[in-house]
């Protein structure tokens, strides 16, 4: 078999390969990056933006989908079978695969661990007189070290896409020099490469989000809570049971008030990350199904 270098000049399909599903693929790439660039800061993605964007995603894998079931592209990906750039495409689909699947778990153990600490929070306030939990400290202290731990697992996980990202693919010649066939080869691995890349983009701001030990709006709240428990314990001892009743509540409530909006925000994101999240393995399975044809 000939071996080609190829070239990706541009974020568009070559003009060769027609077909409207090519338009529609370029159009949701080109919405998704529009958002994303809008705040290049990731500290300005709000919930709802990166909602948004996952739902997005989701759209464009289902129109991936319908491009890789196309017979011309599967002609022309099963006669590449073997080349470096299918190769690549395929590792980066288990990449991006491996990295969905954390996510969606670490989330969940964030979310969790919010829930169990507003929980704890709640049954201290309301241990009836005279039998008042003074644990007020230690339960901050276990939201902390969990989200310690699920803070390591999310600078694993950018590493990761960072090294995705970071990845330069050798085409070497403009796809204009080569024939028909290679040219619609170019256009359907620089398809693929470019949804990659937005989703590696799309998943690093998700994980950003998360990356604080705390709830990164509420880091200095955090700190006021800690200090208020240390203040509160050593103020029980002489208070009433009526005041101290009424400075476990104000305390807790300072506290609240931060994991409610961390739990809620985190639900929010669940359903597009799962969606996603099945995308990727549908797109997966048809590079192989359609690559594994060539030993049938």
């Amino acid at each position: 078999m000939a071996k080609y270098h190829y070239h990706i000049r541009s974020t568009s399909l070559p003009s060769t390969f027609h077909h409207p599903l090519t338009a529609r693929v370029e159009e949701q790439l080109n919405k998704i990056r529009v958002e994303l660039n809008e705040n290049k800061s990731l500290d300005h993605y709000t919930t709802e933006m990166l909602r948004d964007g996952l739902f997005g995603l989701k759209g464009l894998y289902e129109s991936v989908e319908d491009l890789l079931k196309l017979p011309h592209t599967q002609q022309i990906l099963v006669k590449q079978c073997h080349d470096k750039l299918v190769d690549e495409v395929l590792d980066d689909s288990l990449r991006l695969l491996d990295v969905s699947c954390t996510t969606k778990d670490v989330l969940s153990r964030i979310k969790e661990a919010a829930q169990e600490t507003r929980s704890a929070l709640r049954r201290r306030r309301s241990s009836p007189e005279g039998e008042i939990d003074l644990t007020g400290k230690k339960i901050v202290e276990y939201y902390m070290s969990s989200r310690k731990k699920t803070n390591k697992e999310v600078q694993k996980c950018l590493g990761e896409l960072k090294r995705t990202a970071g990845k330069k693919h050798g085409f070497s010649c403009s796809s204009l020099l080569l024939e028909k066939q290679q040219q619609d080869y170019v256009a359907v691995v620089n398809v693929l490469k470019q949804v990659g890349d937005v989703t590696v983009t799309l998943y690093e701001s998700v994980l950003s989000r998360y990356k604080c030990a705390v709830p990164k709006t509420s880091c200095s709240g955090w700190s006021l809570v800690s200090k208020l428990m240390i203040k509160q314990n050593s103020r029980l001892k002489s208070a009433k049971d009526q005041d101290v009743q009424q400075l476990i509540k104000g305390v807790d409530g300072v506290a609240q008030k931060p994991l409610e909006t961390l739990e809620t925000s985190i639900q929010s994101l669940e359903e597009g990350l799962e969606l996603v999240f099945r995308q990727l393995i549908k797109t997966r399975v048809s590079l192989l199904n359609i690559l594994s044809t060539t030993t049938n």
